[in-house]
């Protein structure tokens, strides 16, 4: 009965140490995350907006939004942006259990420093510079965190996720000139 307790206990704890995160909320479905590993992230992502005035969100979402929620394209990562404050300077991640995919909204004060050249979000919208800019730093971004997954060692517990989330990071430290670690 107490190793029972122990675990629910240990588990709801879990489960509260990133909601009281100030950059990486993980959804309860998706617990137990290692506290140690939210407390390195929730670091690297201070010192990144300490070095560049860019906060950066992350978070877990168990489920895709729904169709309503997303009705054109950027309309849930636009609407979530504006909700937690990181629309016109900052940058929002947020993965999606159930699909295994990551979506990423960058404000529209850092579309062109992130697409490197002059420019308005809405000009780069339009035309799909930020889409390509975009899919082109995803892709070497996640091709980096594939292939440190799959070279983990046989005792290492991170989810792929997990190494697409410090991926993440790496890429926005080299692309919005922050400092390294």
């Amino acid at each position: 009965m107490a190793l029972v307790a122990g675990l629910v206990g240990g588990v709801a704890l879990a489960a509260q140490t990133p909601a009281a995160s100030a950059y990486l909320t993980i959804a309860a479905e998706l617990q137990p995350i290692d506290p140690a590993w939210v407390q390195s992230v929730e670091a690297r992502l201070a010192r990144f907006e300490r070095a560049t005035q860019i906060k950066v969100l992350m978070r877990g979402h168990a489920a895709s939004p729904t169709d309503a929620e997303d009705s054109e394209p950027g309309a849930y990562m636009r609407a979530q942006a504006a909700k937690l404050g990181t629309a016109p300077a900052g940058v929002l991640a947020i993965y999606f259990a159930d699909v295994q995919e990551w979506r990423i909204w960058f404000g529209d004060d850092l579309t062109p420093r992130f697409v490197g050249r002059p420019g308005t979000a809405k000009e780069f919208t339009e035309s799909g510079a930020m889409h390509d800019a975009k899919e082109a730093w995803l892709a070497d971004i996640f091709d980096t965190a594939t292939k440190a997954f799959e070279s983990r060692s046989a005792t290492e517990s991170r989810a792929l996720a997990q190494f697409q989330a410090e991926a993440l990071i790496d890429g926005l430290v080299a692309r919005l000139g922050a400092p390294a670690k």
